[in-house]
């Protein structure tokens, strides 16, 4: 038997190996979160601008008004902060107090979908003319009761905004600094 074959232990160097990998994984672990987060805030932002080309499509196909109400809150670092809740303005239920067009979900008007916000998005503001967070769309295509204005997204370090213009186009933005959008 060999002198070496009873001695246990690591070398020098494959302790220096697993230190540089330990080195490597502490300085991409940040990365991948941040990635991580800024891809649920991507997603997030998609998935209500494509909701919004839907219930326009819907208000047209359907010759009604489909109102999406916006419910935002004050931004929080994880997330989970405001809901939106996609609906046929149609005034169903008029005994049960349902009237059609006026943006709110009332009588039995479907809900077509309710959304609340993922871990590390918060839905922070909702803001369209006449002082209201709905906004839709007409048989036309064009904006319900011309309420245009903006719906924004956030996490730690970036910001989306989805804008609803008169002629009923969306355009989404994405800014580092929730002042300057591009």
């Amino acid at each position: 038997m060999a002198k070496n074959d009873h001695m246990k232990g690591f070398t020098l160097i494959e302790l220096l190996i697993v230190i540089a990998i330990l080195g490597i994984i502490a300085a991409i672990s940040p990365n991948i979160r941040q990635t991580m987060n800024n891809q649920r805030l991507k997603s997030a932002a998609t998935n209500l601008y494509s909701r919004m080309q839907k219930a326009r499509s819907e208000a047209i196909r359907l010759n009604t008004n489909i109102i999406i109400n916006f419910t935002p809150g004050p931004f929080a670092s994880g997330g989970r902060v405001g809901t939106y809740t996609v609906f046929n303005d149609n005034g169903d239920g008029p005994l049960a107090g349902g009237i059609a067009n006026n943006l709110i979900q009332d009588g039995t008007e479907a809900t077509l979908n309710n959304v609340a916000m993922p871990q590390d998005v918060s839905l922070i503001s909702a803001a369209f003319s006449g002082g209201t967070t709905a906004a839709g769309f007409n048989s036309r295509g064009l904006p319900a009761n011309s309420r245009i204005g903006n719906i924004v997204m956030r996490n730690d370090i970036r910001w989306y905004r989805i804008s609803l213009s008169i002629a009923g186009n969306l355009n989404m933005q994405i800014s580092r600094d929730g002042v300057n959008y591009n």
